[in-house]
């Protein structure tokens, strides 16, 4: 069984999209002369709450009010201004995105490429922000390329990005095996849901990583012996060629599905992942 598709989500694995999201709040916020403002570490710590899931803007400002500004039984009261706040943050993050403000990941358009090249299918997840993310590759990338990969809106899939029938549907939608597909994620939790649904799986993280949980097996629904399997870390896009890091990639994909579908026969190890992953407690790839 060999590598079909390559599933990646959207924030933080592709593009550095949260950043975009927190400036957008930031702005909401001045426009509306509330005096609150989201620096990184506030920002961080509303997604680490979140679990991994994707949450609509409205309900990150709701936990934000709920924990520092108001009484949980006086949200009611600002329901209209909460609603107010997403729609005009929904506005001023598609200017982002159609200004070029939002910027591909370091490394992710050559490997884009290379992948490509070698004949994987590639997707993106969006959750509500399809449109901005068909915007962000036609503008950062070659017509050819950018027309070649698949845009997932999550929305037809799940109510959010929550669970294991999300992966399964995803691969469902593409027509593919969930055996030949790999998702690329920016959180465990979500690392853990495509495990559950039986897709491999590996993490990348950008400016806000969801790290807190991962060095526990048990919080990524895995046993001790074989946490380390399902553990791979990918730190930056331009850490190796791309070539090499399609064959890493291959390589775990290869190594978690001999766990997942252990009847199955799948292509040995390459030397690339025996000699250069290290192992740690984590196996990881390092600049």
């Amino acid at each position: 069984m060999t590598l079909g598709t390559i599933i990646f989500a959207l924030d933080g694995v592709i593009a550095e999209t949260h950043e975009a999201r927190r400036e957008a709040f930031n702005d909401v916020f001045s426009e509306a002369g509330v005096g609150w403002h989201w620096d990184r570490a506030c920002y961080a710590q509303l997604l680490r709450d979140s679990r991994g899931q994707e949450l609509a803007a409205s309900a990150l400002i709701e936990a934000f009010l709920r924990e520092r500004v108001v009484r949980p039984r006086h949200l009611g009261d600002l329901s209209n201004m909460i609603a107010a706040m997403e729609r005009r943050h929904a506005s001023l993050l598609r200017d982002r995105f159609a200004h070029r403000r939002v910027q591909l990941r370091a490394g992710i358009a050559p490997f884009l490429h290379a992948a490509a090249r070698e004949g994987i299918t590639l997707a993106i997840m969006a959750r509500d922000d399809s449109e901005n993310c068909r915007t962000l590759l036609e503008t950062r990338l070659p017509a050819e390329l950018s027309g070649a990969i698949e845009i997932i809106a999550l929305k037809p899939h799940c109510d959010m990005k929550n669970g294991p029938s999300t992966y399964s549907n995803i691969a469902t939608a593409l027509d593919m095996d969930m055996r030949r597909c790999l998702v690329v994620e920016s959180s465990a939790p979500s690392l853990a849901e495509a495990r559950a649904a039986g897709i491999a799986g590996l993490m990348t993280w950008g400016l806000y990583p969801r790290m807190d949980d991962i060095t526990s097996p048990r919080n990524l629904g895995l046993t001790t012996s074989i946490a380390d399997a399902f553990i791979f870390l990918l730190n930056r896009w331009d850490c190796a060629p791309p070539r090499d890091l399609l064959s890493y990639i291959r390589d775990v994909h290869s190594m978690q599905c001999r766990l997942l579908y252990p009847s199955d026969i799948f292509s040995p190890a390459s030397a690339f992942l025996q000699n250069e992953v290290n192992h740690v407690g984590l196996r990881h790839l390092e600049a």
